[in-house]
């Protein structure tokens, strides 16, 4: 039984190779056929050329420089306009910056001294919330991170950049539940 078995095995092998070998074989003969033509000849329409007498060419630079001063006028316009509403825009932030700096000097100002009575008591727990090839990348997070509340640091670890998030808490869970409300797929590192 197993003497049948192997014959089948080997027939089939043989059968295979063969079938290879021809298919191959009319595949490197196709190759050698494309090889031996030459590449198809492309020829471009070029148009005629008009001889301009001296008159016409210096008429056509100055329609040209005309021409050219136009373009560039709605061009300088419009930067002009774009640097004025950057300029508004900075402005605007600069505003909204001092205005929230004013808040939160406010808030900071009459919430020191709960502070003291809960810093004694609270404990910095450190989070891994993310992992980048690109340092551009990492900096992005970490600037989401500063922005949800939590102190964050960038940390090249062999070819990546790692993303840790501090979290000021009384206990491991009270940490972790903090974390998690922002970022579902941080990784706890260490106290």
């Amino acid at each position: 039984m197993q003497k049948k078995h192997r014959l089948i095995f080997l027939a089939t092998v043989l059968a295979g190779l063969i079938l290879f070998y021809f298919g191959v074989d009319t595949w490197m003969k196709q190759k050698q056929v494309q090889q031996n033509q030459p590449p198809p000849i492309v020829i471009k329409p070029v148009a005629p050329v008009k001889p301009k007498t001296q008159e016409s060419n210096q008429t056509t630079k100055k329609e040209v420089k005309q021409e050219e001063q136009k373009k560039e006028e709605p061009k300088k316009m419009v930067q002009k306009q774009e640097t004025q509403e950057k300029r508004e825009v900075k402005k605007s932030e600069k505003n909204e910056v001092k205005q929230t700096q004013e808040k939160k000097d406010v808030k900071v100002a009459k919430k020191v001294p709960k502070t003291e009575k809960k810093a004694a008591n609270l404990r910095t727990y450190k989070f891994q919330v993310g992992a980048f090839r690109y340092r551009e990348n990492a900096y992005k997070m970490a600037k989401i991170v500063r922005s949800k509340g939590f102190d964050a640091q960038v940390v090249k670890v062999g070819s990546l950049y790692r993303v840790y998030a501090y979290v000021k808490a009384k206990n491991y869970w009270e940490a972790k539940r903090e974390i998690k409300k922002h970022f579902k797929d941080a990784i706890f590192v260490r106290k």
